[in-house]
């Protein structure tokens, strides 16, 4: 390890072997700790020569200032300028302008190492911009040196990291570079053009994964993650945090406190008048079995109170290296680009693109042909603030034809599979709580395949399903395997924490459903262990419903619909509480909800909605997160219905009825959109399915189908084959409402029609009926669901009392519990146990 940790401290070229005989000279190590030698070692080589670079001294400088960053065994050196607009705390300068005095700047380093602290201090005198562009060509050319271009490497001759290969000069000079031998070309109106070339030659990969490591650590440095901010003092955008080095370690991410930078480098800044924050950056690099960290403290700017200052903030943050996702750069694009919709001022940022058939807006690219030219295409990024002037900014982007070797091209979509761009709307490896997005084929032509070490947490489709709350934090191991003709496939593996579910919504019984209040309006709501708690309403004299739930472990979702102030109905639901609307498809005629579904971070409410020329012209369909999708029907100018909806690993079923155009109720259900029509089990008009339950290769449903007199008959199918279940009465309707399987038992709840006319409430188990107690038994009852909590079953419901108003209620394991209204009639529609 110690000789791992030498290397380290020689990569970053430190240590001279004249510099070390004045160090062994300056120090004397009696009753100094080991930590303290490294500091004060790292101080002594901490010389005006070293720091200098290109320039005379530091009494003369026009150029970038070499500042370290690592010292002797780990010692880290972090700097602070105190005039960061001349020299930046990364060894940038500023020149004053032509004709300004010179500028003098204190730059301070702090070198820790374990608990001991070190400074020194180095004045620096800043000389300007001269009048004659040929001296300041001649300036930034004598100020371009090895030591500036070398990046993290050691020198010129090892290359293993990226270079530093500045675009401008300090004396506002332009320099264009060329590779082979590197070619800095520096010009300036009115001044000759110089060039300057220099040797590189770059190092293979290390085959011992502890120097890989050590190789991969050095070429992390703060001038690489601050991205378009000045500094890591200064951080106003996106952070440039890679996942991959180049001696092929792998990086994550961490940082402390968390909320402010994200694992991907994402920052939140503090808001106008608020004081900076403070994060500690933690780069974990692991290459094999070895692994090792470093750390960088970010200082996260506030937000400015001026809009123009926002709109500069992003625009500067704006930069190559935020927009290139998975590429090298933007001149070697073959991956889709980063493009930020909001910048982390508060902007919003607008793309758009000179071709859109090779990029689109978002980002996405579509590669040239094999043996083509590669295409160069010039996004636009447009940055405007209310209150602030638009801003924009242009980006060359040059796209890489595809590559005629499927072995180039599987190397060339591993690379562009990171964490980040599987993220989807998650914002760190270590904390996924919504789905994945994992592409099934790459850009290259290769295709995709996944593979999840744990598929009830995440699906092989990136379907992701937190633990219960309650339960331990669950890691997933997601392969992907990139293959194409001709080639042996790759895989690549990513690593992911999928929290358990937290939620604040309070452990109990709950029952939703409906109840009149003193105006004799219905009024939405739930029964919280038997007491109404109730729900919002858009306009509050009017009438709302609340009826299916579903709590997915963290939120509890009532569907259900209100009336707006035009008294249409609005299709929605209440999510711990407050009410979403979903968007209709007229503005006239209303939606209603039938029934909810959560997957993963996917929110399915299935129900009917107008199409705008009558109000009985409901077309079904369902809205994933709040879009509309309507649902095919037989017949376009039919009435059809939606019943419910079930998610069933990546599948969606929407249960009701579709309308032929003799007029016919056909029963059914729609699969991924796809209408799978149940054979009626008699030849009546009036048929549907009301209930649908999915479990070991079958699919379960119930209805009714009407029969050739107008009788609606209890049905049951199993994977499409019909049986008319038993009434009490054959002449007379009814009328399942849910299903309900446990083990190898099925369960049917509904009414049954008895001879006095009077709808029983009861269920069918295995097929067989078993009735249940009403209030009175002259009096109609209705079953609306069925669930087990522990072994015992509740079946929900309404049940008419001697005065004939309807109560919500339950029955469990057949003993009947009311729950109370506000005044008259009351509804219960479905049941929930919260943990």
């Amino acid at each position: 390890m110690k000789s791992i940790k030498l290397l380290v401290a020689a990569l970053v070229a430190l240590l001279s072997l004249s510099a070390c005989s004045n160090m062994i000279n300056d120090l004397t190590a009696n009753g100094m700790s080991a930590d303290q030698i490294d500091t004060t070692k790292t101080a002594n080589n901490l010389t005006a020569a070293l720091l200098a670079a290109g320039n005379p001294d530091l009494n003369a400088v026009k150029g970038r200032l070499l500042l370290p960053e690592i010292g002797t065994d780990d010692a880290v050196i972090t700097w602070t300028s105190d005039t960061p607009g001349v020299i930046s705390a990364t060894g940038v300068v500023v020149r004053p302008a032509i004709g300004a005095a010179n500028a003098t700047v204190v730059l301070t380093a702090t070198i820790t190492k374990g608990g001991v602290t070190t400074t020194k201090a180095f004045n620096v005198v800043v000389t300007p911009i001269p009048a004659d562009a040929t001296v300041a060509v001649a300036d930034d050319k004598s100020t371009l040196v090895d030591a500036i271009l070398k990046g993290p490497n050691t020198d010129l001759s090892r290359v293993k990291g990226s270079l530093t290969l500045p675009a401008t000069g300090p004396s506002g000079t332009t320099i264009g570079s060329a590779t082979a031998t590197l070619t800095a070309t520096i010009t300036k109106t009115g001044g000759t053009t110089e060039t300057k070339t220099f040797a590189v030659t770059v190092q293979p990969q290390s085959a011992d994964p502890a120097l890989a490591v050590a190789d991969d650590r050095a070429s992390l440095t703060a001038a690489l993650l601050s991205g378009g901010s000045g500094d890591l003092n200064t951080v106003k955008g996106p952070l440039a945090l890679p996942s991959t080095a180049p001696s092929g370690s792998t990086i994550s991410w961490s940082s402390e406190p968390a909320g402010t930078v994200t694992s991907t480098g994402t920052i939140t800044r503090p808001a106008a008048g608020e004081a900076g924050k403070t994060v500690v950056m933690t780069a974990t690099l692991t290459n094999g079995t070895t692994t090792a960290t470093k750390t960088f403290t970010v200082v996260v700017t506030p937000i400015p109170t001026s809009a123009a200052e926002a709109i500069a903030d992003d625009k500067a943050t704006l930069v190559d290296n935020a927009l290139r996702g998975s590429s090298t750069g933007l001149d070697q694009v073959k991956a889709a680009l980063t493009l930020p919709t909001t910048g982390a001022s508060g902007t919003t940022i607008s793309w758009a693109t000179s071709n859109s058939s090779v990029v689109t807006s978002t980002g996405t690219i579509t590669r040239p042909a094999v043996g083509a030219a590669a295409v160069s295409v010039t996004m636009t990024a447009t940055i405007t603030k209310a209150g602030g002037t638009t801003e924009t900014k242009t980006f060359t982007v040059v796209v890489q034809p595809l590559s005629s070797d499927p072995t180039t091209a599987i190397a060339d979509d591993k690379a562009s599979l990171t964490t980040v761009s599987i993220l989807g709307a998650n914002t760190a490896a270590t904390n996924i709580t919504g789905n994945l997005t994992l592409p099934t084929t790459g850009a290259s032509g290769t295709t995709i395949t996944w593979a999840s070490s744990n598929t009830t947490v995440i699906s092989n489709n990136g379907t992701v399903t937190a633990p219960a709350k309650g339960s331990a934090d669950v890691s997933v191991t997601l392969t992907a395997t990139i293959a194409k003709a001709g080639a042996t496939s790759v895989t690549k593996t990513f690593s992911l924490t999928v929290p358990a579910k937290t939620s604040t919504v309070a452990t109990g019984l709950y029952v939703s459903g409906y109840t009149k209040d003193a105006n004799s309006v219905f009024v939405p709501g739930y029964w919280k262990d038997g007491v109404w708690v109730e729900l919002s309403r858009l306009v509050s004299t009017k009438m709302a419903f609340a009826t299916s739930m579903v709590f997915d472990g963290s939120d509890l979702y009532i569907a259900g619909w209100n009336t707006n102030s035009s008294n249409v109905s609005v299709a929605g639901y209440w999510k711990n509480g407050t009410w979403v609307s979903l968007p209709p498809n007229s503005s006239t005629y209303g939606s209603r909800m039938a029934g909810i579904a959560v997957v993963g971070a996917d929110v399915y409410a299935a129900g009917n909605a107008s199409q705008g020329t009558a109000s009985a012209d409901s077309l079904p369909g369902y809205w994933k997160n709040g879009t509309r999708v309507n649902l095919p029907m037989l017949d376009t100018t039919m009435y059809h219905e939606v019943q419910g909806i079930v998610a069933y690993e990546s599948d969606i079923y929407i249960y009701g009825m579709s309308q032929g155009s003799a007029g016919v109720e056909i029963p059914g259900y729609w699969k991924n959109g796809v209408w799978v029509a149940l054979p009626a089990a008699s030849t009546g008009h009036y048929n549907r399915v009301t209930g649908l339950v999915i479990t070991s290769g079958h699919v379960y449903a119930t209805g009714y189908c009407g029969n050739a007199s107008g009788v609606e008959l209890a049905t049951f199918w199993d994977n499409g084959v019909a049986t008319t279940l038993p009434s009490l009465d054959a002449s007379k309707n009814s009328h399942p409402n849910c299903l309900l399987v446990s083990g190898s038992d099925i369960y049917v709840g509904g009414t049954s029609t008895n001879a006095s006319s009077v709808q029983v409430p009861g269920f069918w188990k295995n097929q067989v009926w078993t009735p249940l107690t009403p209030l009175d038994a002259t009096k109609n009852s209705s079953v609306r669901r069925m669930k087990f909590f522990g072994t015992s079953l509740y079946v929900i419901g309404t049940s008419k009392n001697a005065s004939g108003v309807d109560q919500a209620g339950y029955w469990k394991d057949g003993a009947w519990t009311g729950l109370p209204g506000i005044s008259g009639d009351s509804s219960a529609v479905d049941i929930v146990q919260i943990p």
